[in-house]
């Protein structure tokens, strides 16, 4: 059995990591090897297999990365314009992150590779197919999806929808940090 987080989306919220300054929710640095500016939010996830465990997400300041490092920051419960006030700011809303796991220096380990706003609203294609054209696909491929059979499976349990009260205080002690 690996000990890793499982790949997929979780809820999640961040916590707190105590540091030298006292509570931190974000902590900034740069990176090692080139420079890069640099956050860290460390999240516990809300449910599933791996409820309790932590992980750590590495959002980066570059030309191409700020805009979405921000938004991240923003989905967690940032507001403002002080990037320093996220030190010390309660990022209290759930979040989705998607685990995934790569290999690194020989070792596999997961890492969160995106941090999304809470239940999503789903990808969105930048060209949609109108009704009229969604039609016109859907004839020209008839024959082809009707030889593809069906498959039976088993039907999704779903949840109820989580509260919107914030993270529950948990007993439970976080048992690992992975980058």
């Amino acid at each position: 059995m690996s000990n890793l987080i499982s790949k997929g989306i979780h809820r999640a919220v961040a916590v707190p990591v105590s540091t030298a300054d006292g509570q931190s929710w974000a902590q900034f640095g740069e990176s090692s090897e080139k420079g890069t500016p640099q956050v860290v939010i460390n999240f516990e996830i809300l449910d599933g297999d791996d409820v309790g465990r932590r992980i750590a997400w590495i959002g980066y300041f570059t030309d191409k990365t700020v805009q979405r490092t921000v938004e991240s920051l923003r989905f967690c419960g940032f507001t403002g314009d002080d990037l320093a006030g996220a030190v010390v700011q309660q990022l209290d809303q759930e979040v989705g992150i998607v685990v995934e796991h790569e290999e690194y220096d020989g070792k596999t380990r997961a890492r969160v590779r995106w941090v999304n706003r809470a239940g999503g609203e789903g990808l969105k294609l930048e060209k949609p197919m109108d009704r009229t054209k969604l039609s016109q696909f859907s004839a020209m491929l008839k024959k082809t999806v009707a030889a593809v059979p069906a498959v039976a499976g088993k039907k999704a349990e779903r949840s109820p929808a989580p509260a919107t009260t914030g993270p529950s205080s948990s007993s439970s002690p976080a048992d690992d940090l992975m980058f």
